[in-house]
């Protein structure tokens, strides 16, 4: 059967749904000081919103049964849409800041619970471990392209009154087609087991290089989301920036991140994913020590967008190297990577948010710093050529 054409379909699926969850989250940022004024919140009360949406995240992922077979990936993706949706409408309008917090979380549920079924169903219908990164990266461009294209529409809504509340009511609104498109759209199965082998928890627990990535995954969420969440703030109140400014930063973080995302998908057809990753992230580390000691703001965008370009194929690499270790487990696998990704969320945002109440927003630039130079150590561990006998596979 060619299943290049009903892949289509499930790749326009998947594109649609990270181009407007990757708006909604990037919006979050740029909207924090109007969000902190709405309800009368200090910078930890505001940062509350991140750990809400990953814990809902997180109970998204372990929910979704990691099914394998078409229906039930069907079934959980109408799920995952509709909580998306319903998640975006709370919290747009949320009378209370309790409320929105719940609306963060069921924005989070459904969210996770579509990272862990689509990117199993992606996965499962590209056997080839390079080209599943490569397609993996192409796919998670767009949500780069969301989280562009939310800032630079923030930023142009303010020169018109537009508030936060609006920008996710929309984004509830653009949701809703997404729900026919996830009823029809066509799931590839996991492979069928050739024999008997031990449950799938075992084998992800067993393998050492697994726990690894998990790990890397966690670390990545704190500095991509901690750049984001933090930086319009940042430039706000070390920079003077406007907020619109402010907004435009956080674009620009996007927007190298996206071509980072593009550049990637092309390099891991001609690097070892191990050299792609190193490179990815040692630059990262460079540019951020630059964004935290310069006083120039045009330096701190620049660099904190080079970051952004040096981190941009991280997410969806590591994901096509967990899926490859254990190619009959893929859902499974993409489980526990999306539920690392979902620990991060948890907790490093917020622990960034007491950094600043404690200390000031500079902080929080620090511990983003910080934890990517710990992601850099941990890569080095998880991609080593001899780390569980399967680093050799991404090493060459």
């Amino acid at each position: 059967m060619n299943t290049r054409t009903p892949l289509r379909t499930l790749y326009g699926l998947v594109a649609w749904l990270h181009v407007i969850v990757g708006a909604g989250l990037a919006i979050q940022g740029p909207a924090l000081p109007h969000i902190r004024a709405t309800f009368g919140l200090s910078l930890f009360g505001v940062s509350w919103l991140f750990p809400a949406m990953s814990l809902g995240h997180l109970l998204g992922v372990l929910g979704s049964g990691v099914p394998s077979i078409t229906h039930r990936r069907r079934l959980m993706t109408v799920f995952g849409t509709a909580m998306l949706t319903s998640g975006f409408a709370v919290l747009g309008g949320a009378p209370q800041w309790a409320v929105a917090l719940a609306g963060g979380l069921v924005l989070g549920l459904g969210f996770g619970c579509l990272d862990v079924v689509l990117n199993a169903a992606v996965g499962d219908g590209i056997p080839e471990p390079r080209r599943k990164a490569r397609v993996l990266n192409v796919l998670h461009t767009f949500f780069s392209v969301g989280t562009l294209l939310g800032p630079l529409l923030w930023a142009w809504g303010l020169e018109y009154d537009a508030t936060w509340r609006q920008a996710f009511l929309l984004g509830a609104l653009l949701l809703a087609p997404s729900l026919l498109a996830a009823l029809t759209a066509w799931y590839p199965a996991a492979p069928p087991p050739r024999a008997a082998r031990p449950p799938a928890w075992r084998l992800l627990l067993a393998d050492a290089s697994l726990r690894w990535l998990a790990l890397m995954m966690l670390l990545y969420v704190g500095v991509e989301f901690g750049i984001a969440a933090w930086l319009t703030t940042y430039m706000i109140e070390l920079h003077g920036a406007t907020p619109a400014a402010g907004a435009r930063a956080t674009a620009a973080f996007w927007a190298a991140l996206l071509v980072g995302r593009l550049a990637a998908a092309g390099l891991t057809g001609r690097w070892s994913v191990r050299r792609v990753l190193l490179t990815s992230m040692s630059g990262a580390v460079g540019a951020m020590v630059v964004a935290i000691t310069t006083t120039s703001s045009g330096v701190a965008i620049a660099a904190f967008a080079f970051a952004g370009f040096c981190i941009g194929g991280i997410f969806p690499t590591l994901v096509a190297v967990a899926q490859a270790r254990l190619p009959l487990h893929s859902g499974p696998t993409t489980a526990l990577m999306m539920g690392s990704a979902s620990v991060g969320l948890l907790v490093l945002p917020l622990l960034m948010g007491v950094v600043g109440e404690l200390w000031g927003v500079g902080a929080t630039m620090i511990g983003a710093a910080v934890t990517a130079g710990a992601m850099l150590a941990t890569g080095f561990r998880a991609l080593a050529p001899s780390s569980a006998g399967g680093g050799r596979r991404y090493s060459r």
